[in-house]
Order: structure tokens, then C-alpha cells, then sequence
């Protein structure tokens, strides 16, 4: 049975789901079974932002699975209770729920999440800071991927006006 030491971080994650790959075995079930082992109810903030590592960490190995998103839906709701909706390690792992909600083609909830993080974003960071900027882009994805070109174009243009205002012409 293994064990999850959030203390470890990436590392032992790596090294978890190289073990388990070599030996043809399913790392994502085995490594969320032994997160959801670990974690008290409720989770401690270390937990929730081990979690949240955890999300990361099955996407960039590929991980779009129903249980992939369970987990990121329940870290999400978890960290937005434990530290605020404003906090950024809460905008982190909802941003990172619409990513997984797009790539598993839950377009309504992606743009959803994104439209809550966008509106986070120009509350607390003003409507020309990259992050606001990175969001708008974000949910412009997510529209034109719905078929919303006219939205997504809006958005875009948006982004391209405040970044020239901020930044000012590029020099050719």
C-alpha cells in the first residue's frame, strides 16, 4: 500500500509513477487511492496543496479521467473554503478544473470556471495585469472551442488593446 507524504512533493510522485508504469500497473488510481488514504476530513491546507501538486502532476502525464476530474472538483471546493475564492492558490486549481473541464469537453463548466477566475482577476489585479489579461485569454479558448467565435474575438481583441496600452508597439 503506498503512502502519501505531501513533505515529499514531486519527487516522490515521479518516482511513484515510474514504479508503477514499469511495472504495468494503473499509477493514477493508485496514487489518488493513497492521497484520499492520507488526507484527514477536512483536509489541511498542506493537504489541499499537495492535492492540487497531485492535479498538476496527472495532467502532465496525461491523466483527463472522470476520477481526475472528481478529485480536482473536490480539491478546488477545498482550497476556495480553507483559504478564500481571491486566493491564488484557489484561482491555481480552478484554472487548472477548466483546463480539465475543455479537455474532457465540459465546455459550458470550463467556461463557467473561467468566467469566475476572470472576474477574481480584474476585481483584485485590475484589468491590464498579465494574470487578468492570461484569463481573458483563457476563456476566449474556451468560446472559440464552443463555437462562440464572435465572443472569443471580443476577447481577443481585448487582450491585444490593453497588451499594446500597456506595452506599447513592438518595434519592427
Amino acid at each position: 500500500r503506498l503512502s502519501f507524504n505531501a513533505a515529499r512533493g514531486p519527487m516522490e510522485l515521479i518516482g511513484y509513477w515510474r514504479a508503477l508504469s514499469s511495472h504495468g500497473r494503473a499509477p493514477e488510481a493508485l496514487l489518488l487511492d493513497a492521497y484520499d488514504a492520507y488526507a484527514q476530513d477536512p483536509p489541511s491546507e498542506r493537504m489541499l496543496l499537495a492535492g492540487a501538486l497531485l492535479n498538476r502532476f496527472l495532467w502532465e502525464f496525461g491523466s483527463r479521467s472522470a476520477r481526475s476530474e472528481q478529485h480536482a472538483r473536490r480539491i478546488a471546493a477545498g482550497v476556495v473554503a480553507a483559504m478564500g475564492e481571491e486566493h491564488n492558490a484557489s484561482i491555481d486549481t480552478a484554472a487548472h478544473l477548466a483546463l480539465l473541464l475543455r479537455a474532457r469537453d465540459d465546455l459550458a463548466g470550463a467556461r463557467d470556471a473561467e468566467q469566475r477566475i476572470l472576474d477574481i482577476r480584474r476585481r483584485t489585479l485590475g484589468e491590464q495585469h498579465d494574470e487578468t489579461l492570461s484569463a481573458m485569454n483563457n476563456l476566449a479558448l474556451t468560446l472559440e472551442t464552443m463555437g462562440n467565435l464572435a465572443g472569443a474575438q471580443d476577447l481577443q481583441e481585448s487582450v491585444l488593446a490593453l497588451r499594446l496600452e500597456t506595452l506599447g508597439e513592438a518595434p519592427v
